[in-house]
């Protein structure tokens, strides 16, 4: 496959596909590519204007904050999975700082302006420990990342000389704290497929064969903890 310049600041317009190659347009013209891979999350335009995507809301919203480095008490060595009804958190150390992704059920006409402290400070109340510490450290000014929670469902993540990988092909619930490393084995797996296969239907194909068993083994676990 030849190589292409790398485009900033810009975003695809419109496609269409002729003969084994893509045309795609960005605005001032179009040009010709081998493939498109669609790596750009949820609501990704790959998906939606070449591929069947579905975008599933959830009853269900999640914070993601870190903690500071002297905030007690200090996470042990591995991971720590905390269970309420409705409720879950998942706290690991990074680099000297306790990362905490905490999701709880909620109906979608009630989602709360962000980041909704005063409902995480209940929701780690409910939790119980070390969540509430860790909450505890926040104010208005701490970068809390809140969102209401999606999923991404597709009955194929290929067509032509497209293919989707990562959070546009099959985003699961973030509780599970998996999104960025399916991303990263959906790109191995694929790297590998096109070193191997010329023509990149044969190689989509069975890209797609291999992880979805991966992809439907985490969406599974996700579930089990959203409960």
């Amino acid at each position: 496959m030849s190589r292409s310049e790398v485009r900033r600041e810009t975003s695809p317009q419109n496609f269409e596909t002729d003969r084994g190659s893509v045309e795609v347009g960005f605005g001032q013209g179009t040009e010709p590519y081998d493939i498109v891979v669609g790596a750009d999350g949820i609501g990704s335009w790959v998906g939606s204007e070449m591929l069947d995507t579905e975008v599933v809301r959830r009853s269900t919203v999640t914070w993601s904050f870190r903690v500071p480095s002297s905030a007690e008490p200090v996470l042990p060595p591995n991971l720590v999975s905390l269970f309420a009804p409705g409720t879950g958190a998942i706290a690991d150390e990074v680099n000297g700082r306790a990362l905490v992704n905490l999701s709880t059920k909620l109906p979608p006409a009630e989602t709360p302006q962000p980041p909704a402290l005063d409902l995480l400070r209940d929701v780690a109340d409910d939790i119980g420990w070390p969540i509430p510490d860790y909450v505890g450290t926040l104010d208005d000014t701490s970068e809390v990342y809140f969102r209401r929670d999606y999923e991404v469902t597709a009955p194929s993540w290929h067509s032509q000389n497209a293919v989707l990988v990562g959070d546009a092909a099959h985003a699961v619930h973030p509780i599970v704290a998996a999104g960025a490393t399916l991303a990263l084995e959906d790109g191995y797996v694929l790297a590998d497929e096109l070193v191997s296969e010329s023509d990149p239907s044969y190689a989509f194909a069975s890209f797609e064969k291999r992880r979805r068993a991966r992809v439907k083994t985490v969406r599974k676990a996700a579930h089990v903890a959203e409960r």
